[in-house]
């Protein structure tokens, strides 16, 4: 019968028996879902129809297969799974809100480096008095304005444009490779790829830049604050010491 895994539509595994499964042709039935013959690198060949899940038994008559194939889809009814439609739209869903998450986090970095470098060039331009409190409070809070105004930078400056792209090589395991024989090689493994999959690896990797680009920025915030209670320290007992 049909390889289990192939059937699970992983259509390139290799079976019990170390052959690889792939498909060469497919027939459209009544109800609109796909029957599709497979064939191996030992020459066997196989259908198995998406709507019914009805497979063949391996043969290498490749022609009576296809002729099966086709009198199979000329009377199935059966329609292929909406699931996965449904689920290619929700993914496709989480994306456009992700998309347009990541800007407002972008403006939010940009706006705390603006903050962290007015603050550290007011810090750095005012003279800070010689009493030991008041100037360790002022070099614990450049310390964390300087450890803001990275994770600000982090979080502004991380990779976002090419995520789909890097999600699809790294998949694909093409990264490493260049030419006509790696663009062919991809081609090839798209080709295998399910939709509804394809959106949502890529839904997870936009939310996994989102996630490390809120933590950094929520990161930068805390700084920020606690370079801001230093300062306010270091005024309190610059005036304390001067009212005792």
């Amino acid at each position: 019968m049909t390889n289990p895994e192939r059937a699970a539509g992983n259509t390139e595994t290799p079976g019990s028996d170390g052959s690889r499964w792939e498909p060469r042709c497919w027939y459209l039935t009544i109800g609109g879902a796909l029957t599709t013959v497979y064939a191996n690198s030992q020459g066997e060949h196989d259908y198995r129809c998406a709507g019914c899940g009805e497979a063949s038994e391996r043969s290498e008559d490749h022609k009576a297969i296809r002729a099966n194939a086709n009198d199979h889809a000329a009377s199935c009814r059966a329609a292929p799974d909406p699931r996965m439609e449904h689920a290619s739209d929700i993914a496709r869903a989480i994306i456009s809100d992700v998309s347009a998450e990541l800007p407002r986090i972008d403006a939010q970095a940009a706006a705390g480096i603006a903050l962290s470098a007015a603050l550290i060039v007011g810090l750095v331009s005012t003279q800070t008095p010689n009493t030991s409190p008041v100037f360790a409070a002022a070099v614990v809070g450049g310390v964390f304005l300087t450890l803001a105004l990275l994770l600000f930078l982090a979080a502004l400056l991380s990779e976002r444009a090419s995520v789909a792209r890097g999600s699809v090589l790294r998949r694909a395991g093409h990264e490493s490779r260049v030419g006509h024989e790696s663009g062919h090689a991809l081609l090839t493994e798209l080709a295998q790829w399910d939709k509804a999959v394809y959106y949502a690896s890529v839904a997870v990797e936009l939310s996994g830049a989102a996630r490390a680009k809120a933590r950094r920025l929520q990161l930068g915030i805390c700084a920020t604050a606690l370079a801001v209670m230093s300062f306010v320290s270091g005024v309190r007992i610059y005036f304390l010491d001067g009212s005792s």
